[in-house]
């Protein structure tokens, strides 16, 4: 997969066909997602979670397993019954999820602080620090953990299948799109939104959202709330 002008061009076309709604839905977003923020070491990893619930299936999955996985305490340190939840979720990947989402609760609660962004820290770099230790996610879904942890700062973004899409590539070509392209499209996207006034993260999930054909993200979010 070579990203060419004809991609950013067409990942432009889609974003500006969008832009009016972004900049209409941006202060709604902005003001639930503050509200939603994250207030706790228990809430961050409780995203680290829903991060990992969402690699390879669908949101309602998604919503599913991260519903089984909430009450951390039931499962820590204990991966019979981490298995047990995870495979009555059907959600996939049994046990890959296990062993992957078991290593990353015992890794965290070893040092919370690892996970949180260091004073100056580049958020490319934050991204990548955590990717290394979170075993089964790239780095898609570990920039997915830091958008939800810290939805109006981040400058890395979930650069999933819909965001490659938007590139102008088809499904079939987008399993793997390789490092430096991934660095591409997270660098243009970030440039274009901020060029425009609007956060990297606001403009995706906004343009998720209308994918979906929803008017705001609580369909998926609303598990984040409790």
């Amino acid at each position: 997969m070579i990203l060419t002008r004809d991609n950013y061009a067409h990942a432009e076309r889609a974003f500006l066909s969008a832009r009016a709604e972004i900049a209409r839905r941006t202060p709604r977003y902005k003001g639930y997602f503050e509200w939603l923020r994250p207030r706790s070491v228990e809430e961050i990893f409780q995203r680290g979670l829903f991060a990992y619930a969402s690699v390879h299936t669908t949101w309602e999955s998604n919503l599913s397993l991260y519903e089984k996985l909430r009450d951390f305490r039931a499962w820590l340190h204990n991966d019979d019954i981490l298995k047990r939840l995870i495979t009555e979720s059907r959600a996939g990947l049994f046990n890959n999820r296990t062993k992957y989402i078991g290593r990353f609760g015992r890794l965290f609660w070893s040092n919370p602080e690892y996970f949180q962004r260091l004073p100056g820290e580049m958020w490319r770099c934050y991204r990548n620090r955590i990717m290394r230790s979170m075993d089964g996610l790239g780095p898609a879904k570990s920039a997915f953990f830091l958008e939800l942890t810290d939805f109006h700062n981040a400058e890395v973004i979930c650069t999933d299948t819909h965001m490659i899409q938007m590139y102008g590539f088809k499904p079939k070509d987008v399993a793997k799109p390789g490092a430096e392209n991934f660095d591409n499209i997270e660098l243009h996207w970030r440039n274009m939104c901020l060029d425009c006034d609007i956060k990297p993260v606001i403009a995706r999930w906004v343009l998720w959202d209308l994918k979906q054909n929803k008017k705001d993200s609580r369909y998926w979010s609303h598990v984040l709330e409790s």
